[in-house]
């Protein structure tokens, strides 16, 4: 049997680059190594991802593996899950924008919104990334060049 339950939660107000530039502790972009997802003190699913950092565009880090969680995820037959965000899967490129909770935890800003997918373009093989359209990029489908994010979020930092 699973049980599975979708927050419909109401969109909180898109955040543009600048904003999320702004907001984060730390932006990094890395690829994800491993996925476990666990119970919390109060029942519900957090989904912890190990993140292998190749650039940090924003922020320190001395580790070369960052940990990150995410509300909900699968665990046996419970399934928990924003339906506007985004999964982590192992193997993906993905740019994070984070910030920290009061734990001391990594987490994206915006819940999903300062988390891009990478994929490759197929003719120029330029990697592209990509949210689900929470952050203003443009007016087609909310993609953009991996170096030109990178460029946007090196402006905010000047």
């Amino acid at each position: 049997m699973v049980f599975s339950t979708i927050v419909g939660s109401a969109k909180p107000s898109a955040l543009d680059i600048p904003l999320l530039t702004k907001e984060s502790k730390t932006i990094i972009f890395g690829k994800i190594l491993k996925i476990r997802c666990h119970g919390d003190e109060k029942g519900r699913l957090v989904t912890s991802a190990d993140i292998s950092i190749n650039e940090i565009w924003k922020g320190h880090q001395k580790k070369k593996i960052i940990t990150v969680l995410q509300p909900g995820g699968i665990l046996g037959g419970i399934v928990q899950k924003n339906k506007n965000q985004r999964p982590f899967k192992v193997g993906r490129e993905i740019v994070l924008f984070l910030t920290q909770n009061k734990k001391g935890d990594w987490v994206i800003v915006s819940l999903w919104q300062g988390h891009f997918d990478i994929s490759l373009q197929d003719q120029k093989h330029d990697k592209i990334v990509s949210n689900n359209g929470f952050a203003g990029l443009n007016e087609k489908g909310m993609t953009l060049k991996l170096s030109d994010l990178k460029g946007l979020v090196e402006k905010e930092l000047q």
